[in-house]
């Protein structure tokens, strides 16, 4: 069990924090924790058991207070919102919480990031080019942050897939930019094998609930996680979780024209986790509401992507 959820949650007297869990990387778990207290001087963090990973916090608010590291005091600016910092799990890490705090703190483990690198024929650097506790501008971060966002507060309607694509993102990122990773720019040439990409398709639309992660489809195709992305874009013009959305929509559609079932029951039967989830993803591609789009295709039949 790595420091996210409920185990950092502890480390700052924060009860049943908010937490997404992705397992982009391959035997690697990737977590993404909401830390909030509105009350000043909340006092200090618990020790954290040292392990072989490390912590991304985003400040969502304004925030100042108090870093030891090692037991030895370190100087450290106020974090405005939007800025982070990197914490190394390897390092004894304590903080006074001067003021109120809003946080996402983003747990990557270390074998994880090793694995991403090697996986691209390259290597992860652990002693990162960035000092620990220090504020850093990193605007991509908190673009991918905002995007998991939604996730964090609907939890019941995020797309796995997507997550892991967020996820395999953020690692990445961090490795490149801390880590001295440098990805190939090797273009995939020619997509997956019509096997491969027949298989991955029959598991997504067995399973339009999302449930199914990159690491799954990428072990069954005997590929990683981030070859499997790239060629998937490559064949079908999409990633993968943009396509799964497309096929929940398309049986929809086609349960509206073919089917007496309610709005609600075709929600649920799409994967979709309520109708007024439905409504927004449907309202969102197709422009009008699916009640309306039902009744003015009443009776058509419809052609399917496949």
């Amino acid at each position: 069990m790595g420091v996210y959820g409920d185990q950092i949650g502890s480390h700052f007297r924060v009860q049943k924090p908010r937490t997404l869990i992705s397992r982009g990387l391959s035997h690697a778990t990737i977590a993404v924790t909401e830390l909030r207290c509105d009350a000043p001087d909340h006092g200090m963090t618990t020790p954290i058991a040292p392990e072989d990973a490390f912590v991304v916090g985003l400040q969502l608010r304004d925030y100042s207070g108090d870093l030891w590291l090692d037991g030895k005091s370190a100087k450290v600016k106020p974090i405005h919102r939007g800025q982070i910092a990197v914490y190394d799990l390897k390092v004894d890490t304590q903080a006074y919480l001067r003021t109120p705090f809003h946080c996402l703190q983003f747990y990557l483990p270390g074998q994880g990031l090793t694995s991403l690198a090697e996986q691209n024929g390259a290597s992860f650097d652990r002693d990162l080019n960035c000092a620990l506790g220090v504020t850093l501008e990193d605007p991509i971060w908190m673009q991918i942050a905002q995007l998991m966002m939604p996730a964090l507060e609907a939890p019941e309607q995020a797309n796995p897939l997507f997550l892991d694509h967020l996820s395999l993102a953020l690692a990445a990122h961090f490795a490149s930019k801390y880590g001295g990773m440098h990805m190939s720019d090797r273009l995939v040439r020619g997509g997956l094998a019509p096997w491969q990409l027949r298989l991955t398709k029959e598991m997504m639309a067995n399973r339009l609930d999302g449930n199914v992660s990159l690491s799954e489809m990428a072990q069954a195709c005997g590929l990683t996680p981030t070859y499997f992305a790239r060629a998937f874009k490559q064949s079908t013009g999409l990633p993968p979780h943009r396509w799964l959305l497309m096929q929940r929509l398309e049986k929809a559609r086609a349960l509206m024209v073919s089917s007496a079932m309610t709005l609600l029951e075709i929600a649920f039967a799409c994967g979709f986790a309520d109708q007024s989830h439905f409504t927004r993803v449907f309202t969102r591609y197709y422009g009008v509401t699916p009640s309306v789009w039902r009744r003015s295709h009443h009776g058509r039949e419809l052609k399917t992507m496949h």
